[in-house]
């Protein structure tokens, strides 16, 4: 079988789709992964047989996706694929649309990292995604999505036949690498010295810093927790276009001291083996790979009442409070570092569920079971 991933940008691949690349390719098909600027990303080789480039971006609105439709339908045209599986709104819109106008004879697969158009949002951009939903699904031979709400959403908006569409619990979280018992003590001072935490609790959010994560909910709130533990830290990690005016919110706020921004971290166990709490005050989430991975960690975390969030809560690994309130997330931090046994009730709930329904080899098996379905119609 030869298959083709593409997304708008190298990070959802590193981020989500290495080990599913990998185990396509140990059953001996070829993978080939098409994103903005892919063949150049180092960190991508060895995973793929083939990194090809494309020029689109995650604006919406840029130039580049009208002239991506063409290069994209040239690479289905001549790559020969049995199947395309297509993640991010910009990369599954464009190359749908392209399979479309080049008449691509191979299977087109669907992963909605959570649909766009989303309860609570804007009306005029709620219908716009769904029409761009609705205008490129004939094109779509299977939808997947990662979480109840988006199923109930595109059955309610008939996006595919009943028959195209399956849920897979999220991406897959690696629970033997994510386990407090591999990380040692030794491990766990060191990094704790090396990002100067002190002895006081730490609260951690990792998100690319884009304006739907709300970066800024948390620091708002770091001074009502700060007032009742003054030695907490706030520990961020992730890049992204609004890290630099976080930094500055920071500062304004007299939280330079008891903030750490890390840019693009990747030891990540170490780092949620440190870690108290973990936050996620976000807008809009799939199915959030961040808090699946603390949940595995035994960490508890905070998030808002949102689609995927709020799933992932729902397994009693953490609390949820409405979007865009510091207050309410202040007081859900600190009812988690007063109460250390509801604390650690969230955590082992979450290391529980992450093992029973998202551990990646159970949802890397599904996915390949998928696969193998799609050319005779098989995916249940």
């Amino acid at each position: 079988m030869r298959i083709l991933f593409a997304t708008t940008v190298p990070a959802t691949l590193r981020a989500f789709l290495l080990p599913l690349a990998d185990a396509c390719r140990a059953r001996g098909w070829s993978v080939e992964a098409l994103a903005a600027g892919a063949a150049t990303d180092a960190r991508l080789r060895g995973h793929f047989d083939r990194l090809l480039d494309v020029p689109w971006s995650r604006r919406p609105t840029s130039w580049g996706n009208v002239r991506a439709v063409a290069e994209c339908g040239r690479v289905l045209r001549d790559g020969g694929y049995d199947l395309v599986h297509v993640h991010t709104p910009v990369a599954a819109f464009v190359t749908r649309l392209a399979a479309m106008r080049t008449g691509f004879r191979g299977k087109v697969v669907y992963t909605a990292h959570g649909f766009h158009f989303v309860e609570g949002g804007s009306p005029a951009a709620n219908l716009l995604y769904l029409s761009l939903e609705k205008l490129v699904a004939a094109r779509t031979d299977l939808l997947i999505v990662i979480n109840r709400e988006d199923r109930e959403a595109a059955i309610r908006h008939r996006l595919v036949p009943a028959d195209r569409l399956v849920l897979v619990d999220g991406v897959g979280v690696d629970t033997d690498r994510f386990s407090r018992a591999r990380i040692s003590e030794g491990a766990r001072v060191a990094l704790r010295e090396r990002l100067q935490l002190g002895e006081g609790p730490v609260v951690t959010m990792v998100a690319e810093f884009i304006p739907r994560k709300r970066h800024a909910d948390l620091l708002r709130a770091a001074p009502l927790v700060l007032s009742e533990h003054p030695s907490a830290t706030f520990v961020l990690a992730g890049a992204g276009p609004l890290l630099e005016s976080t930094r500055g919110l920071a500062g304004e706020l007299g939280l330079d001291e008891r903030v750490r921004f890390l840019g693009q971290w990747d030891e990540m166990p170490l780092l949620l083996a440190v870690t108290d709490i973990v936050v996620l005050p976000s807008l809009r989430e799939g199915l959030p790979v961040s808090l699946m991975e603390a949940m595995s960690m035994e960490v508890p975390f905070v998030g808002t009442d949102v689609r995927g969030i709020r799933e992932l809560a729902a397994h009693g690994s953490g609390l949820l409070v409405p979007p865009r309130s510091p207050d309410h997330l202040a007081e859900a931090i600190l009812r988690l570092l007063r109460d250390r046994g509801l604390a650690l009730a969230l955590g082992r709930a979450g290391r529980r569920c992450v093992l029973r329904r998202y551990g990646d080899r159970r949802i890397i098996s599904r996915q390949i079971q998928i696969y193998e379905g799609m050319l005779s119609r098989s995916y249940e």
